[in-house]
């Protein structure tokens, strides 16, 4: 009894040291792949931030590039309207690239930057901070200036300072790369320590762990071909229209739904097409594209235009990487679609310039004509005439019959305004009832000719439409001449007070 009690308690000993020897056993091979796991999620994340630095820091010498291109359309623009546009673009190009610069230096959350450079990074920065404060004072100049002495120094001080912060910045992307790259060695060193552990725990616990470890390795298995199945669905279901090209030969060699929807099926006329069945080479853009393309050049939202297999056009924003697919060189194609995008900044652009209500220049851009009149009346020493109206009655209208009427009376007379003057002249509308017409290279006798033709037109309109009230207007005619030193205040001035003397007379008949 002795006997049986002591083997059972031998017994029982043993079962205990199993049990801990299996629970240390488990235990360490869970601490490793804890441990494995964390560093992994580490190495991904590190990564993920990694690749966001690098790609941004790539973008600044793009946006660096692209704010000096701007900075020459602006110079070489043929209208101010297109050197508008062009400082609009330049404006934002400066802001994301000041925005980036200082969110690669110190970090920024909403371009999920950390900002905890090294110190070698940071020393690249300091190198390249001169260059960059001069670029970014030289670019607000641009934008807020059109003397051509001023758009040509500063577009000077930029070009001179470009390749300099172009170098430099070259050089902070490979820091990055390196940096990174050295992340990724030592977290796999830290990766092979842990499998060598986790391997030798494993066989001298095969008996017990062998099937969880089997079942795990299944698991794992199934979940690659998941993600490699979902990868393909990714591809096939991505928000963005994406081609893979050949970029030797320039074939298509596969698309996306997205892309289908806006270019048609490549593949639908022959089973072999080519991307540049769809480029306008026409279009200096594309050529520089296509090039680049052949040369295996990786692009970050590079600006070309597309066309569909119906022949419509799309203004769209490229992005190009090559990798290896199928073990032959190919190009990935992201394309944003930015037509919208465009209309939409033309349609707020009208809105800027022009009155809502009566379709008139409003008083900010009117004002901006007429002080650019004015300097070409300087510069050729003609004669520019303004004449300041006022609309008859108006409040009498509102009161009488309703604002619906006196909006009529408004509207009419800058319909009028807008028939009869030439393209080269413009019609503003300062306010209430009050419109500016702005007459270039007119004198006094044909400005009066053209209110005339604006009165008749208007006693046409109120006869036509049966209107219970008269459309009369009062108005006060001045000129502006090179020898007369005014600004356009005094002569906006000047006009009202003429006007103003009219309206006045015609009250005492």
């Amino acid at each position: 009894m002795q006997s049986t009690m002591t083997d059972d308690n031998i017994a029982t000993t043993s079962v205990r040291k199993l049990k801990w020897r299996y629970t240390i056993a488990l235990s360490v091979i869970a601490i490793l792949i804890v441990i494995s796991q964390l560093t992994m999620q580490s190495l991904l994340a590190a990564q993920q931030y990694d690749s966001n630095v690098i790609n941004i820091a790539g973008r600044q010498r793009m946006l660096s590039q692209k704010i000096t291109k701007l900075s020459y359309y602006i110079l070489t623009a043929e209208s101010e309207q297109k050197a508008s546009l062009s400082r609009v673009e330049l404006d934002q190009t400066k802001t994301l690239w000041e925005k980036s610069h200082l969110g690669l230096l110190n970090g920024n959350e909403s371009l999920n930057l950390p900002g905890d450079n090294s110190q070698t990074i940071k020393e690249l920065f300091t190198q390249i901070t001169p260059h960059f404060k001069t670029i970014l004072n030289s670019s607000n100049i641009i934008i807020n200036t059109t003397d051509p002495t001023q758009l040509k120094k500063h577009i000077k001080n930029i070009t001179l300072n470009e390749n300099e912060f172009l170098t430099i910045m070259n050089k902070i992307v490979f820091q990055y790369a390196k940096e990174a790259n050295a992340k990724v060695t030592s977290a796999e060193k830290i990766e092979i320590i842990l499998m060598f552990a986790t391997l030798i725990i494993l066989l001298l616990e095969f008996l017990f762990i062998f099937t969880p470890a089997a079942h795990s390795l299944r698991k794992s298995l199934n979940t690659l071909t998941q993600n490699k199945h979902d990868l393909e669905n990714l591809f096939d279901a991505s928000p963005i229209s994406m081609l893979l090209v050949d970029p030797t030969e320039l074939s298509i060699v596969q698309v996306n739904e997205k892309a289908i929807s806006l270019i048609g099926d490549p593949f639908g006329q022959t089973p072999k097409a080519h991307l540049e069945d769809y480029l306008d080479v026409n279009f200096e853009n594309n050529k520089v594209f296509i090039e680049k393309l052949k040369k295996g050049s990786n692009l970050n939202e590079y600006e070309i235009v597309i066309l569909n297999t119906q022949g419509s056009v799309n203004e769209t924003l490229i992005s190009v990487r090559s990798i290896i697919f199928n073990g032959k060189p190919t190009a990935v194609i992201g394309i944003t679609n930015i037509s919208e995008l465009k209309k939409a900044q033309q349609e707020l652009f009208h809105y800027a310039s022009f009155d809502d209500m009566t379709g008139l220049l409003n008083r900010r851009t009117g004002l901006i004509f007429l002080n650019k009149e004015m300097q070409k009346v300087d510069v050729n020493h003609s004669t520019l005439s303004v004449c300041f109206i006022d609309i008859d009655g108006l409040k009498y209208v509102n009161d009488k019959f309703g604002h619906a009427e006196g909006d009529w009376l408004i509207q009419t007379a800058s319909n009028a305004l807008n028939d009869i003057i030439r393209s080269g002249d413009a019609a503003i509308r300062l306010g209430g009832d009050e419109l500016l017409l702005v007459l270039s290279q007119c004198s006094i006798e044909q400005a009066e000719q053209v209110i005339a033709r604006v009165e008749i037109a208007l006693e046409n309109a109120s006869a036509s439409d049966n209107k219970p009230f008269t459309l009369n207007f009062s108005y006060g005619i001045t000129t502006y001449t090179s020898d007369r030193n005014i600004t356009s205040d005094e002569l906006i001035t000047e006009s009202d007070e003429i006007m103003y003397h009219a309206k006045k007379a015609k009250k005492e008949k």
